[in-house]
């Protein structure tokens, strides 16, 4: 069983101005140097920006705002440290919501996608399940949600099977998606908004104690 932390990103809910973030926004603000800036970057368009870095990538839109991790696995989790100093050097305010994602996946490479769904999930002591859902190729999966400190915890489990084209094969895995999402009440400042990103790593340890689970 392999189990990895594949997705890691903040985003951001508002009213925002992709003109404001042009190439040297982010190298004046010392996010990142110019030499870190990859193709696939794009600046200047009404619509958005995108900036590809080794290390993260950041989309902004009229809409959202999103930083995403690019390594993994990576215990040095920058992508808060990096959306407060965006936040801070363009002035952002009126925020009006925040979600905090963890995407985790699990395989098995013994069993089929079928069977480990079955093996986690499965009650039969729900007729939607016994009665309808019993057969050898029904999966299964769930949803949860609970408050967790001064988020809503919204975990979305499901199995997956996707293609490779090229190798003509499937790789079959079960995602667990953690969303910590954040109503933000006070959009005249960004005090709430900014004590939510101080506390990043605690939401990040719950999505871990929870998936350990299947360790």
């Amino acid at each position: 069983m392999i189990l990895s932390l594949k997705i890691r990103n903040i985003v951001l809910v508002g009213a925002f101005n992709p003109m404001v973030f042009d190439k040297y926004f982010f190298i004046k603000n010392q996010i990142v140097k110019e030499d870190e800036i990859l193709v696939g970057s794009v600046f200047g368009t009404l619509g958005g920006m995108q900036l590809v870095s080794n290390k993260f990538n950041i989309i902004i839109s009229l809409k959202q705002i999103i930083i995403s991790a690019t390594k993994s696995e990576s215990n040095e989790d920058e992508i808060s440290k990096i959306i407060l100093s965006i936040i801070e050097a363009g002035k952002i305010v009126n925020v009006t919501a925040m979600g905090i994602n963890f995407h985790w996946f699990l395989e098995e490479t013994s069993k089929t996608l079928e069977e480990i769904s079955k093996h986690y999930f499965y009650n039969d002591k729900l007729k939607l399940f016994s009665k309808f859902f019993n057969a050898d190729n029904s999966m299964f999966g769930v949803y949860a949600s609970t408050n967790f400190k001064d988020s809503r915890l919204k975990l979305d489990v499901k199995p997956n099977k996707l293609q490779d084209i090229i190798k003509k094969t499937f790789q079959e895995e079960i995602s667990f998606a953690f969303n910590f999402h954040f109503d933000i009440k006070n959009q005249n400042d960004n005090l709430e908004l900014i004590k939510y990103l101080n506390d990043y790593n605690s939401y990040r340890k719950e999505s871990d104690r929870i998936i350990s689970i299947y360790k």
